[in-house]
C-alpha cells in the first residue's frame, strides 16, 4: 500500500483546520448571541412578519433592536419591532378563516330571517355578533408591528450541525442504535483480549505467579471495560440530566382563536349595547330592507 504524499496530507490537515477553526470561533459568537437572547424578557406577542438570517457571525444589528425572545417548536427566535421579512402564513391564515366564519354566519342569519322564529333569529344574530367582533378584534389583538427573528449559522459551522443532526437522528433508530452497540461489544471484547494477551506476553514471570497475574490482569481490563460500556449504552441513565428551557412558547393560530372568542363574549357583554349596533351596521351592507326591517323588530335595538 502507498504512503499518501506529503503534498496531499498537508493539503488535507488545513483543510481540516480551516474547518475547525472558524466553527469553533462561529460556535463561540452563537452561544454568547444565544444566551445574550435569551437573557432578554419572555415576549409572546403575535408577531405576523417571520424572518430567517443565515450568517457567518450572529446578526448583531437585529440583536441590538430585539425587545424579547421566545420558542417557536422549540427554536429560539428574538422579537423585532417593525415589519421584516415576509408576512406569516399562519396569520393570514386566520384572517381568511375568521373572513369565512363571518360570511356563513351572515348566511345562517339570512336563513333565520326567512323561515325561523323570533328566537332563532336573535340566535343567529349573536352568532353574527360574536363572529363579526372576533374579525374586528382581529387586527388589534392577534397582530402587532413587530417581527420574529430566527438566527441560524452559516457555514463551516452549518456543516457540522448537519453532520450532528444526521448521527442524531441515526441515534434515534432502536435498530441502528442496538446493531451499533452490539458491534462496540464485540469490538470492545476482541479489543480486550488481545490486550490482555500482549501483556500476559511482555510479563517477566513464570509458573504460579505468571497465572496468578495474567488472572489479575484479565479481571482488571474486563473491570475498566464495564464503564465504558455503561457510557455508551443506549438505555443507560445520565448523571447529568438536561436542563429544561422556560416557557416562553409562541402563541400558536388555535391560541390565537382562543383568545378573540373570549375578547368577543367579553365585548357583547359590556353594557350599552355598542356590540349590536355596531353588527348591524355591518349588516346594512349585506342584508335587503325587508331582512333589516325583520330583524330590527326582533332585537328592537337603542342605536340612536
Amino acid at each position: 500500500m502507498k504512503p499518501v504524499p506529503r503534498e496531499v496530507s498537508v493539503a488535507l490537515l488545513m483543510a481540516l483546520v480551516l474547518m475547525i477553526l472558524p466553527s469553533a470561533f462561529q460556535w463561540v459568537a452563537f452561544e454568547k448571541a444565544r444566551e445574550r437572547a435569551i437573557s432578554l424578557p419572555c415576549n409572546l406577542s403575535p408577531a405576523p412578519y417571520r424572518m430567517e438570517v443565515e450568517s457567518f457571525l450572529p446578526p448583531e444589528e437585529l440583536l441590538d433592536k430585539a425587545i424579547g425572545h421566545r420558542y417557536d417548536d422549540g427554536e429560539l427566535e428574538i422579537v423585532v419591532p417593525g415589519k421584516l421579512g415576509e408576512p406569516n402564513p399562519e396569520y393570514e391564515y386566520l384572517l381568511w378563516y375568521l373572513s369565512r366564519e363571518l360570511n356563513d354566519s351572515v348566511n345562517y342569519l339570512r336563513s333565520s330571517l326567512a323561515n325561523g322564529s323570533d328566537e332563532e333569529v336573535e340566535m343567529a344574530f349573536q352568532v353574527v355578533e360574536r363572529s363579526y367582533l372576533m374579525f374586528r378584534l382581529e387586527g388589534e389583538l392577534c397582530r402587532a408591528n413587530a417581527t420574529a427573528v430566527a438566527f441560524r449559522s452559516g457555514p463551516p459551522l452549518k456543516w457540522l450541525l448537519s453532520i450532528k443532526s444526521a448521527v442524531k437522528s441515526l441515534g434515534s433508530d432502536e435498530s441502528f442504535v442496538a446493531m451499533f452497540f452490539g458491534t462496540l461489544v464485540a469490538f470492545l471484547i476482541v479489543g480486550v483480549f488481545w490486550l490482555w494477551f500482549f501483556l500476559v506476553a511482555k510479563l517477566p514471570l513464570n509458573g504460579s505467579s505468571r497465572v496468578i497475574a495474567a488472572l489479575l490482569l484479565m479481571v482488571i481490563l474486563f473491570g475498566s471495560a464495564i464503564p465504558a460500556l455503561k457510557l455508551v449504552y443506549p438505555n443507560g441513565e445520565s448523571d447529568h440530566p438536561t436542563p429544561t428551557r422556560p416557557g416562553c412558547d409562541v402563541v400558536h393560530l388555535e391560541d390565537c382563536h382562543s383568545v378573540l372568542f373570549h375578547a368577543a363574549l367579553d365585548y357583547m357583554g359590556d353594557e350599552g349595547g355598542t356590540a349590536a349596533c355596531k353588527t348591524l351596521a355591518y349588516l346594512k351592507k349585506h342584508l335587503r330592507k325587508d331582512e333589516m326591517e325583520r330583524l330590527a323588530e326582533v332585537l328592537e335595538p337603542d342605536c340612536t
